[in-house]
């Protein structure tokens, strides 16, 4: 395959070798999944956590004329995905305020917030969430979104890179300053990038360079496949990343990076080469609920599987997806499957350590 013969290229497995040392490292910076370490007073330290997904009502902070695709519209709400993730054996949730053309604007913000906010406010322990950076606010106005935010509970931020000015990109003046201005905060940056890391790459080094005490995520495996293809320069773009300890990422939104339909076994080899190079302790899983439960490959950005509507997949489904895995066959040999211990870093460990800790 594409992977076994990229992987069996010399200087790679040397380069790779050296990532991995980086990964040991940080590994012992992070606490252990099992540590029992306590957000709040009430609450023990989640185990299996869903780092990656968006919320809605059912209508009442959808801009005018606009509204989430016709499948999704009643499915995202806080009460009904509470509900389905319990139910799946989730026990914590990383909210990403969602940037869609039904989104409210919010005059200091930038994009409204409030549906997530009342997320966090409903069930404290549950949740975190993660909001949006607004760089067309400017970036004074912008930075002090960010205060804001953080004082309304959102324990990270996400860059989404086309909110930012053509000219400069995520890597620009303003970039630079909100990345900044996260890590003062302690608040774990999120990228996402639609055309792959690989074209983001002098961004993503150029946020690095403007603060040493950022933690940036990569979301849904760097967005390696687009048009039907995996792209070797966008896996190879990420391992880049690998040796800065600061650099992690999300293995999520399957159904955007996976030529096939749940569990996306296909994806094995790619996860095992991010675990390999970052440390397991530096890859979250996410389900990117609920575009997932369309349950068919998607084009990046894309909100309507290719089909359209052909029923939804339940939840339980996409939050077992990544253990099924051995069980069609993939994730049982050595090259591409998980151990127990680095499942249960990728399955909630990660996400624990740097939103519940």
């Amino acid at each position: 395959s594409m992977w076994a013969a990229a992987a069996a290229r010399a200087p790679l497995i040397e380069l790779l070798g050296r990532r991995a040392a980086v990964a040991a490292l940080s590994l012992l910076l992070l606490p252990a999944p099992s540590s029992g370490m306590v957000p709040s007073a009430t609450a023990a330290r989640p185990r299996r956590i869903d780092s990656h997904l968006h919320l809605w009502s059912s209508g009442v902070d959808w801009n005018a004329g606009q509204s989430p695709p016709a499948a999704l519209r009643s499915v995202a709400t806080i009460d009904r995905f509470v509900v389905e993730a319990k139910a799946a054996g989730i026990e914590g949730a990383l909210i990403v305020q969602h940037t869609s053309p039904w989104t409210c604007t919010d005059p200091d913000l930038g994009l409204d917030h409030s549906y997530a906010q009342s997320a966090l406010g409903q069930h404290p322990d549950f949740f975190r969430a993660m909001a949006v950076a607004d760089p067309r606010l400017g970036t004074d106005r912008a930075c002090a979104a960010l205060e804001q935010l953080k004082a309304a509970g959102f324990s990270g931020v996400r860059f989404n890179a086309g909110l930012f000015p053509a000219a400069e990109g995520m890597g620009g003046p303003t970039g630079r300053a909100l990345f900044a201005k996260a890590g003062e905060l302690g608040m774990p940056v999120g990228v996402m990038a639609f055309g792959g890391a690989a074209g983001v790459l002098s961004d993503l080094r150029s946020l690095l360079a403007a603060s040493s005490r950022t933690v940036l995520i990569v979301d849904h495996f760097g967005f390696f496949r687009h048009s039907g293809f995996n792209s070797r320069e966008d896996i190879d773009a990420l391992l880049q990343l690998a040796d800065s300890a600061q650099v992690y990422v999300k293995a999520s939104a399957f159904l955007r990076v996976s030529a096939s339909t749940l569990p996306c076994s296909d994806l094995a080899p790619v996860l095992r080469e991010l675990v390999v190079a970052f440390g397991a302790n530096r890859v979250l899983w996410g389900s990117d609920f609920p575009y997932a439960l369309l349950g068919e490959p998607m084009q990046p950005g894309a909100a309507e599987a290719p089909s359209g509507e052909a029923g939804l997949v339940s939840y339980n489904r996409v939050a077992s997806a990544l253990e099924a895995w051995g069980e069609c066959g993939s994730g049982t040999a050595p090259a591409d499957g998980l151990s127990a211990a680095e499942l249960e870093w990728v399955m909630g460990g990660t996400a624990a350590g740097l939103f519940w800790s």
